[in-house]
């Protein structure tokens, strides 16, 4: 007789049968918990849902039929291990008939695409149906998997006692205050935020390791009455600057141009008095564009000064300007939030 050897899957693809013929569920799966670093706050205590949901069938019996065929069709993908066509298939059967054992496969595929908040959210509004619409076997596997997979999330506490406070997590709003809210997470690092007119708005990061619960209460801080100044610049320091180096220059060029002017000048009226000591009625020849030249740069020189000055004055002007105060409020204490009035 020839031996016949049945290889096992790690997974365990095993479909189970519901009553009657007409169902398939897949089971739970499988992955390890998280093996991250324990905090030092408080462990998850894992509460079953209480089961407070009842099942009646009401939908029509040919979206039933067709809601059942898609969910074969899902099962037979799960079976091919395409897990990602399953749950498409899985969730266009919900969509046509809200049946709890539809569900139960949907957070089981969940699962097995490495998405354990949807899975857990998934496998907890299952449980809230109790046994009868899974049949006990599921019931319990549901049971099971939930408690592993809320050891690898995470539970955040959210209270906040200042009405009408809005709350986000990682910008998803949470709810509006007054409220104290059991919210499950990832592991890692959160951003809660809350905002509520005339308050200081509200930030904080919170670090959550898998298999953690931690409280965080948040509570609004009120702006500060207090008025407070602060010196702010009207433009760049670079500004003013060009202006109190260009008045240098003009200052420097201006001075030559008037002191080479006035030199030039002086050695031309030297050479006249050489001429004219010895015999003042003997003519000689004077060149005056000499003179000419002379008194033009001493002119230019002038209106370089000139220049020079009215640059000074705009720099002086533009350095006294260029700061300027504004009043603004920060909140009281000065850690959530500022605001600034200008």
């Amino acid at each position: 007789m020839r031996r016949i050897h049945i290889l096992i899957p790690v997974t365990c693809l095993l479909l189970l049968t519901a009553p009657g013929g007409h169902l398939n569920a897949a089971p739970a799966a499988g992955s390890a918990p998280g093996t991250g670093k324990a905090s030092a706050s408080k462990r998850v205590k894992v509460e079953i849902p209480p089961q407070d949901l009842t099942y009646a069938e009401q939908t029509p019996k040919a979206q039933r039929e067709e809601g059942r065929r898609l969910f074969k069709k899902g099962n037979q993908a799960f079976e091919q291990r395409a897990v990602d066509n399953a749950y498409k298939y899985y969730k266009a059967a919900y969509k046509l008939w809200p049946h709890p054992r539809v569900l139960f496969n949907i957070a089981v595929s969940l699962g097995f695409l490495s998405r354990p908040l949807e899975s857990a959210r998934t496998f907890h509004k299952v449980l809230r149906y109790g046994p009868e619409p899974i049949t006990k076997h599921r019931y319990k596997q549901a049971v099971e998997r939930y408690i592993e997979l809320m050891g690898q999330l995470t539970t955040l506490v959210v209270t906040c006692s200042d009405a009408g406070a809005k709350l986000f997590i990682d910008g998803k709003p949470v709810g509006t205050a007054p409220m104290k809210r059991k919210v499950t997470l990832g592991p890692g690092t959160h951003m809660v935020t809350a905002t509520l007119a005339g308050k200081v708005p509200y930030s904080a990061q919170v670090r959550l390791e898998p298999g953690e619960l931690k409280s965080i209460t948040v509570a609004m801080e009120a702006f500060s009455d207090r008025v407070r100044w602060r010196s702010v610049s009207r433009y760049h320091w670079y500004v003013p600057t060009l202006a109190t180096i260009a008045a240098v220059v003009l200052t420097a060029g201006g001075g030559a141009m008037l002191g080479w002017g006035r030199s030039d000048i002086d050695k031309l009226q030297q050479q006249v008095d050489d001429i004219s000591r010895p015999d003042p009625q003997t003519p000689f020849v004077y060149d005056t564009n000499r003179e000419d030249t002379a008194v033009a740069l001493q002119k230019a020189g002038f209106a370089t000064l000139g220049l020079a000055g009215a640059a000074a004055v705009t720099a002086v002007v533009l350095w006294i300007l260029r700061k300027k105060k504004v009043r603004y409020t920060v909140g009281a204490g000065g850690s959530s939030g500022v605001k600034i009035r200008f």
